[in-house]
């Protein structure tokens, strides 16, 4: 079920780039709009056959990118910036009671992290996960005094649903056609 009414964005730094892990960072999420778009080209039906020339899709999709608008939280805003700029340095103030985390750009590619982001949106059971997740153009706004964040995501892959390639009656193992975005830790649904 929904973590928030709009939805939530459910994120993890991932070890190895691309490799899926269990996000466990929930935030309430205000807008996403991560498409991949897909290389069309207009059909030209042959009369009198509806299969001959329908051939939409040419070459390989692009990789799903878009935008997410987030609240500024002090618990999860960090995880936007580091994806955003990379680990920060840290230290303390005077009183040894605060901390500062200092953020510089630019970063080497090989150093940003990388994440796998769950989108669920408003009362949906079922989450798209991305993985390999970059973050990018952050940019902030405020409003009616609430800040909100808005950064880009470009991720290497995705996980949005799955076929059973098994018959049932051959047992209780059930094959998928794509398993790539699962962990461990994940439920499917069977419908």
């Amino acid at each position: 079920m929904a973590y928030a009414r709009q939805g939530y964005m459910a994120l993890k730094k991932e070890s190895a780039a691309g490799t899926a892990v269990y996000p466990n960072v929930f935030i309430e999420l205000l807008n996403e709009t991560i498409t991949s778009a897909k290389p069309l080209v207009p059909s030209s039906p042959v009369y009198g056959s509806r299969v001959v020339n329908l051939r939409p899709n040419r070459g390989a999709f692009d990789a799903p990118t878009g935008d997410i608008t987030i609240e500024v939280e002090p618990n999860t805003i960090a995880y936007i910036l580091s994806g955003v700029m990379g680990l920060p340095s840290s230290g303390t103030v005077q009183d040894t009671t605060g901390y500062i985390h200092t953020f510089t750009q630019p970063y080497t590619s090989a150093a940003q992290p990388t994440f796998t982001v769950d989108i669920c949106m408003g009362s949906d059971d079922f989450v798209r996960r991305y993985m390999g997740c970059k973050f990018s153009n952050l940019r902030f706004a405020i409003q009616n005094n609430v800040w909100t964040a808005t950064f880009t995501v470009t991720a290497m892959s995705a996980f949005e649903s799955t076929r059973v390639k098994t018959t049932v009656s051959s047992g209780t193992t059930l094959a998928l056609y794509q398993t790539s975005g699962l962990t461990t830790s994940d439920t499917i649904i069977v419908s």
